[in-house]
């Protein structure tokens, strides 16, 4: 069924504007920034100025004030660089890349949605469902990969479910095809997962229809798009002795989780907090858990019920529904959370629910697609109204979580925030640090941000001597500015720590000044000669 243009066109800009006053009151002067962030930002700084891949952030015992970026893919980096080369500024380039961000992942739902439903109706709702989704609306108001790489791998199912609709596609789908598989993996490296399920299915289905050439083919079309990353993860190697330097953000010693608190986590994101304020929920609260079981045992056989006489219906629903596009997302998640189920309780520590966020607009595009799949099957219309109310519902309690959330987020969520930037101990380094002095620092991003200068981690200090970091020039100091972070055992603000830091630098120099804000210290080092 065709889509008049200009509903379309009407209900795209709808989703543009719902996104940019979304946008606009997540972040009404800066998107929120995290460690990570500040990472992004500093390479694409040195790209811009010296084309170099680097970032002013170093290791503890590093003897150069700069590294290569080999914790990242470089992709996000690389377009901000762009940004900046035509001479927009800093703050500039982040907010509208990151409200670009946002309202294509709005229009890439929608138009992905009518590619597979024909439902204009339903496209629109997607892409609104999706801007509000409180978790996708907080990950994507960040200067952070998601901004790009949730809307490029939205826009390759949609590329993919324009592919297998012709027996020889286009030379411009099959552009777009490699191009968005190449942006996945060189914004981030998990991209590569959904590389591989998407050039896999592509795969499969050709050899499922005995086309061995153009099987073949797909396999060369999705190798050659992963030649960039590729060749990124060789110069890693070569200047770094690794392909990829990332253990999580910033090598701390993050507790491991397990299983069930990652599924615990990943349901309750998308569970409803709905309130009517008509006292339902304290109702429910207040029945006995007899009455309660006994509705829902009524519930479930009503719905086995149902399901038995509905079963041509919900058989001809599932075969809507078994569409090679639906299949590449299918697998995409269970590859995607499998990976983190399986190992994000042993050797990997993962920075959760963030890492959990790029899947999340697949589940709720697959949730639409089997409503729209049950609302056009079944013929009840007590079971269609059902399904609408449940809709509305859900959309009503998304919509309350959000709203509730855009004062705190306005605030300020990350190192940019004034709680941040205001601290005592900042207001104490712009006062004493000096041009010649080096600085230490248990959160290395946050003092580049501020100060823009290179910052070394402050990470093992029990494990190495103090002989092995680098002295300052002549005439300058160490500043060791140390917060409570996973990188340090100790706690900053203790006499204890006090007494072993000092006994620690005193072979390299004496401690020129110490000062406690809270719960963090700053030691000021004069080196001895040596």
């Amino acid at each position: 069924m065709k889509t008049n243009p200009w509903l379309l066109a009407i209900g795209l800009i709808l989703l543009s504007i719902l996104a940019l006053i979304l946008g606009r009151a997540m972040m009404p002067v800066t998107p929120a920034l995290t460690h990570d962030s500040a990472a992004y930002l500093n390479a694409a700084e040195n790209l811009a100025s010296s084309g170099q891949l680097r970032i002013d952030m170093t290791l503890t015992t590093a003897q150069e004030s700069s590294r290569r970026l080999c914790a990242y893919m470089p992709g996000y980096a690389v377009f901000l660089s762009g940004l900046l080369r035509l001479g927009i500024s800093e703050s500039a380039a982040l907010y509208g890349l990151t409200l670009a961000g946002l309202i294509l992942m709005g229009l890439m739902v929608a138009v992905l949605v009518r590619e597979l439903t024909h439902s204009l109706f339903l496209a629109i709702a997607a892409g609104a469902i999706l801007l509000i989704f409180q978790p996708l609306l907080d990950t994507m108001t960040y200067a952070l990969t998601e901004t790009l790489y949730i809307p490029v791998s939205l826009a390759l199912i949609w590329v993919i479910s324009r592919y297998v609709r012709s027996a020889r596609p286009e030379i411009g789908v099959i552009i777009l095809l490699v191009a968005s598989m190449a942006a996945l993996s060189l914004l981030r490296i998990v991209g590569a997962m959904l590389v591989a399920v998407a050039g896999g299915v592509l795969v499969l289905r050709s050899l499922l229809n005995r086309r061995w050439r153009r099987a073949a083919g797909e396999v060369g079309l999705t190798a050659l798009s992963q030649i960039p990353a590729a060749a990124v993860l060789l110069a890693n190697y070569q200047q770094t002795g690794r392909i990829y330097c990332a253990t999580n953000s910033a090598g701390w010693n993050i507790e491991r989780t397990t299983r069930g608190l990652l599924a615990q986590l990943l349901l309750g994101q998308f569970k409803p907090d709905l309130s009517l304020g008509l006292g339902l929920r304290g109702f429910v609260e207040a029945l006995p858990g007899i009455a309660i079981g006994i509705v829902l045992v009524i519930l479930a056989l009503a719905l086995v019920y149902l399901a038995w006489r509905a079963r041509k219906q919900l058989g001809q629903a599932g075969r809507d529904l078994a569409t090679w596009p639906v299949l590449v997302m299918v697998l995409y998640l269970a590859v995607y959370y499998g990976f983190f189920f399986v190992f994000g309780n042993t050797w990997a520590r993962w920075d959760f629910p963030r890492y959990f966020v790029p899947g999340y607009p697949f589940i709720l595009i697959l949730g639409l697609l089997v409503l729209d799949a049950l609302f056009r099957r079944l013929p009840y219309w007590p079971v269609r109204v059902a399904l609408l109310l449940g809709l509305a519902g859900v959309v009503f309690a998304y919509a309350q979580t959000s709203l509730r959330q855009i004062p705190v987020a306005a605030a300020g969520r990350g190192i940019e925030a004034a709680e941040v930037g205001d601290q005592p101990v900042m207001a104490y380094l712009r006062q004493n640090l000096k041009e010649s002095d080096l600085l230490f620092s248990t959160r290395e991003p946050t003092l580049w941000y501020y100060f823009r200068r290179p910052v070394r981690r402050v990470m093992g200090l029990t494990e190495i001597s103090c002989r092995q970091l680098q002295a300052p020039p002549a005439g300058g100091r160490s500043l060791f500015v140390l917060f409570p972070e996973g990188n340090y055992p100790g706690d900053p603000a203790s006499a204890e720590d006090e007494s072993w830091f000092r006994g620690w630098i005193e072979s390299c120099g004496r401690v020129a000044d110490h000062q406690v804000f809270g719960d963090s210290a700053v030691y000021i080092i004069e080196w001895n000669n040596r």
